[in-house]
């Protein structure tokens, strides 16, 4: 008799059920619209940062800028296991020179700048501003490019002196 009584509650509330798994799903489509527009609006106010800050932007997503990197990884890992390979190099130097505007500051793309000659003895002022952008320090012993937004403990420091020969000296150090 009690699995009767069991068997009838059973039915009644099977639309109960249904009911519920209606509300859950139109929930989760409800939620997934906000992370939608959250993640638009993010993206909106990081580009009002960074116009604020006169960054100019760069069009590339935060994806494009870390495939950049992985590639950069991969490259310079080759370049560690064939150091005479002019292709590999020749690219390495592309792709850094290509990042380098868009990511200030970002030790493995100023590394790899260093590494393949791209900054070099003799450069000019204006050939590393077009590649680096405007420096942060200038006077007539240094110049130097210093990007630190996340406020660092140490961040990267790019460097050289001037010579009558252009700039030379290139050093990524901290401070």
């Amino acid at each position: 008799m009690m699995s009767n009584k069991l068997a009838a509650l059973a039915v009644l509330a099977m639309p109960l059920f249904a009911a519920v798994g209606r509300a859950d799903d139109a929930e989760e489509a409800r939620l997934r619209d906000r992370v939608k527009a959250l993640e638009a609006e993010n993206a909106a106010l990081k580009a009002e940062v960074a116009r604020l800050k006169g960054i100019a932007p760069t069009g590339q997503t935060d994806e494009a800028h870390q495939a950049g990197l992985r590639k950069l990884l991969e490259l310079e890992r080759a370049l560690g296991e064939k150091p005479a390979d002019a292709a590999v190099r020749k690219e390495a130097a592309d792709l850094a020179a290509r990042l380098a505007p868009d990511l200030p500051g970002n030790r493995m793309v100023w590394g790899m700048l260093l590494k393949t000659g791209v900054l070099k003895d003799g450069m000019t002022l204006t050939d590393a501003e077009k590649l680096l952008g405007p420096p942060t320090d200038k006077s007539g012993t240094v110049v130097g490019w210093y990007f630190n937004p996340a406020n660092r403990h140490v961040a990267p420091y790019l460097h050289a002196q001037p010579t009558e020969d252009g700039w030379t000296g290139w050093k990524l150090t901290s401070r």
